[in-house]
């Protein structure tokens, strides 16, 4: 969860190349009670010759009472290139500084570059072995968004993030009717989809030896149903878009509401 800055813009700003970057905000809200403010920018470099360098990046922080006693505050990035993906991830959880930075070749194993958490060590070579081909988290957004809207919805996804595998089924469940239930809310039609995250975490305690790591060393959880809703936005200075305008994350009870603030 995640606060607004505007790092996209000021890089934009700093840079000679060819950049686009568009900004949205998000309030997520556990009933009336707020829990986070997060941002996304996309953006897009030219590079040298035709290749094009896009980025996505989700920036924000934990607020209200629950910002007093579960601090989080961070920013996740990933940049494509043609012979790859770098992504990124860097925050402070209750005032421990965590990063991890993971190169995602083309249908290859992810590779693991760095890795801080005060939770877990960072996976093996072997155990990424086991994993195989993936994606990460925001390259599954940059997915759900493609042209036509829904086109990105339906299908079958790896996603790794550093510390979890998750294995997605994405269903188009049709175009709904989003109303503005807060005044600042985005509101429109938008198509559903629903996500079924069966979801593996390494075990907490491997012993690191080429036996172990070969057996199977994650753990499954249960299954669990996140929603978005897609709709066309009209960006600030991109026009019409296809963005995420409202989310819903199972929570300890009942569910987590994300929603679009209106541009």
């Amino acid at each position: 969860m995640f606060k607004t800055m505007p790092w996209g813009l000021i890089l934009c700003l700093m840079s000679s190349a060819a950049c686009h970057a568009q900004s949205l905000d998000y309030h997520f809200h556990w009933g009336y009670i707020p829990l986070a403010d997060l941002s996304m920018t996309l953006q897009t470099r030219q590079l040298a010759g035709d290749a094009t360098e896009r980025e996505i990046r989700f920036e924000g922080s934990t607020i209200g009472a629950v910002g007093k006693f579960l601090e989080y505050d961070g920013l996740a990035r990933s940049v494509a290139r043609p012979n790859g993906l770098m992504y990124s991830m860097s925050g402070t959880d209750n005032g421990f500084d965590e990063h991890r930075q993971i190169y995602f070749p083309t249908n290859a194993a992810p590779q693991v570059i760095s890795f801080r958490d005060d939770e877990t060590q960072a996976p093996s070579q072997q155990q990424l072995l086991q994993v195989g081909p993936a994606i990460d988290p925001l390259a599954l957004i940059q997915s759900l968004m493609a042209s036509p809207l829904g086109s990105g919805c339906n299908g079958e996804f790896r996603v790794f993030d550093g510390k979890r595998l998750m294995q997605i089924s994405a269903q188009a469940m049709g175009m709904e009717a989003i109303e503005a239930d807060r005044s600042w809310a985005w509101a429109g039609q938008a198509l559903r989809c629903d996500m079924q995250i069966s979801s593996f975490e390494m075990a907490t305690e491997v012993t690191h030896t080429e036996a172990a790591d070969l057996k199977a060393a994650w753990l499954q959880r249960n299954p669990e149903v996140r929603t978005i809703w897609l709709a066309e936005v009209n960006v600030p200075g991109a026009g019409p878009q296809i963005r995420p305008v409202r989310f819903s994350i199972p929570g300890p009870i009942g569910r987590v509401k994300g929603r679009l603030v209106a541009p």
